[in-house]
């Protein structure tokens, strides 16, 4: 028995020796090496844990029990993790446990047989045995084909068309096919290959060089006996008997002889006169031109009446009926009542009313605004009045001017033009009304104004309403 102190707690500490009873022997002294023969050995037995099912690992520097096999067989490995060790052939035979069936030599099938992996390195040949006389190979492209028989006898007439020459007789003919493409015609684009057109009977289509055009046909000086269908043409001269030439332009009034009945023959009778002017006339009318379609009744003006005159109808709507709206620019009936009394509607289509007032004396101001060059007012309505609450009597004169209101004239001289309204002295409470819009009361001049002068409507207002349209000059 004896102690050790460790940090100064002192420890027992027991030496086992190895011996019978009664007796002891003392291990391998640290000086004697592994391997020695010297007395009093002390053999220790090596433990290890079967561990297959979920293996444990160890960390770096950590103990643990070595692994063995279900045959307490220990298990070993190389150097590095997870590495195989080598194993020699034990004198040039190596016995090899198969975890299967063991592939067969020489026989068998493709999916019970070992497969051999080639290093793609390799510079030497693999023999393939042909299997007494035939051999299988995978091929991912296409293989050369030998043709014989039914096919090779194909494709040598297919070869019989083709020739090289320019004059070869060829052994061998393929008809031209064609297709019917009339309902919507397909375009081809340049280099592009088509099939040929053809109509209902299988004809081919044929145009000029240029797309779309005609091809230039030779035709014989005369017509060939017999009947012949030649469509719209001129004839120069007609034989004698009976001819059905369809639609022609006869240049000649020579017609053939004999009985002339409405059923073989017309007569035209050639006019060198009026009758050929008016109809070149007619045949060269023209709205744009000076000889365009007129029509005109055959008694003058101002003459007695006779004939039956050329006549303007209407189209008869009852009263409190309202006529069908057209659309803008659109042609339109004449209306008139169930008695033929036409329906008129007097003044513009466009005709805008405005209204003036002051309160001051004015001068030649102008009632309306002003007015291009190349257009003129159209008067068709005035209207002025005087407020009652105006003290004094109001003179007032109206008319078109550029710049100011024409003057009056002296006494007993002729008339100004221009002026469309005067009073010299309006009472409060009174008014001036002229026109009622459907008429014309006065037309300024190209670029003249509608203006005013007026005294002053002391304590009241002077009010002017116009009812007026443009027009160009």
């Amino acid at each position: 028995m004896a102690a050790d102190d460790i940090t100064s707690v002192w420890h027992q500490r027991v030496k086992i020796s190895v011996g019978a009873d009664g007796a002891a022997s003392d291990g391998i002294p640290v000086s004697n090496g592994l391997d020695t023969t010297a007395a009093g050995v002390l053999a220790v037995g090596v433990v290890g844990q079967f561990d297959d099912t979920a293996t444990g690992a160890v960390t770096e520097n950590q103990f643990a029990p070595v692994r063995i096999s279900t045959r307490r067989a220990l298990l070993v490995e190389g150097v590095a993790s997870g590495t195989v060790v080598p194993v020699s052939d034990g004198g040039g035979n190596l016995s090899v446990d198969w975890a299967g069936t063991v592939p067969p030599i020489g026989a068998g099938t493709e999916a019970a047989a070992l497969r051999v992996t080639l290093a793609t390195d390799s510079t030497g040949l693999v023999s393939v045995d042909d299997n007494a006389g035939s051999l299988t190979v995978d091929n991912a492209g296409t293989f050369a084909t030998q043709v014989d028989g039914a096919a090779l006898t194909s494709l040598q007439k297919i070869d019989n068309i083709a020739h090289s020459g320019a004059d070869v007789a060829l052994v061998e003919h393929v008809p031209i096919s064609g297709q019917l493409d009339d309902a919507a015609t397909t375009a081809v684009t340049e280099n592009q290959i088509a099939p040929v057109r053809i109509s209902t009977r299988r004809a081919l289509l044929v145009e000029g060089v240029a797309s779309g055009t005609d091809i230039n046909v030779a035709v014989n000086a005369a017509i060939p006996a017999g009947t012949n269908n030649i469509g719209d043409i001129d004839v120069l001269s007609i034989a004698a008997g009976d001819n059905n030439i369809g639609n022609v332009d006869i240049v000649s009034s020579a017609l053939p002889s004999g009985a002339s009945t409405a059923a073989n023959q017309s007569t035209i009778i050639t006019n060198t006169g009026n009758a050929a002017t008016s109809l070149a006339i007619l045949d060269d009318w023209d709205n744009a031109a000076s000889d365009g379609a007129s029509v005109s009744g055959d008694v003058a003006h101002d003459t007695a009446d006779a004939g039956e005159p050329v006549k303007v109808g209407f189209k008869a709507i009852a009263h409190g009926a309202n006529p069908t709206a057209v659309t803008a620019d659109d042609r339109t009936n004449w209306y008139a009542n169930r008695h033929g009394v036409p329906w008129v509607i007097g003044g513009h289509p466009n005709v805008v009313t405005a209204t003036y007032l002051t309160t001051g004396a004015q001068t030649d101001d102008n009632v309306l605004a002003a007015i291009a060059a190349g257009n003129k007012y159209v008067i068709t309505r005035v209207t002025i009045a005087l407020a009652v609450a105006t003290t004094v009597a109001v003179g007032v004169r109206l008319g078109f001017g550029a710049s100011v209101v024409p003057a009056l004239p002296a006494s007993a001289a002729d008339a100004v033009a221009g002026i469309l309204v005067y009073h010299p002295g309006m009472n409060p409470g009174s008014g001036i009304q002229m026109g009622d819009g459907s008429g014309i009361l006065g037309i300024g001049g190209d670029g003249e104004e509608l203006r005013i002068t007026c005294d002053a409507p002391t304590s009241g207002t002077l009010v002017i309403s116009v009812s007026y349209y443009q027009i160009e000059s």
